[in-house]
């Protein structure tokens, strides 16, 4: 197998005790990390939920740290400003929670209109400018 072995050595376990772990004899795991042996469907599931990896990934066909893509979606110059501050002010975040308890009952435009009030309040300069570069 192409990354038993890594992943074995991984979690700081010899052949012989990943065996065990498994309840395999340790010849026949040393086959399949060395490619003497190839494990059928059963040892393969239970090898890729032990070490919580895909098959694709134990058998060398995927990456094991690749995310899955995220949707894209577009987001305006107001939100990015918001966006920023939470990141720049995270104390913020209690204050944001209440602001949006507060627009659950407004529609989108009502809540596009207090939420622009707000970052102009914030920044007002940086929301011209940042709405004249788009």
């Amino acid at each position: 197998m192409l990354r038993l072995r890594s992943l074995r050595e991984g979690r700081g376990f010899s052949q012989k005790e990943f065996a065990a772990e498994m309840d395999l004899p340790t010849a026949t795991y040393n086959q399949y990390e060395t490619g003497k042996r190839t494990p059928d469907i059963e040892m393969l599931i239970r090898f890729a939920d032990y070490f919580t990896v895909t098959v694709d990934y134990l058998i060398g066909h995927d990456t094991p740290s690749a995310p899955p893509p995220s949707p894209t979606f577009q987001i305006s110059p107001y939100e990015q400003i918001l966006i920023e501050e939470y990141r720049e002010h995270p104390e913020m975040w209690a204050g944001i929670q209440a602001m949006l308890k507060l627009l659950e009952p407004l529609n989108d435009e009502e809540n596009a209109r207090t939420i622009t009030a707000m970052v102009e309040a914030l920044h007002p300069n940086e929301l011209k400018k940042s709405v004249l570069t788009k």
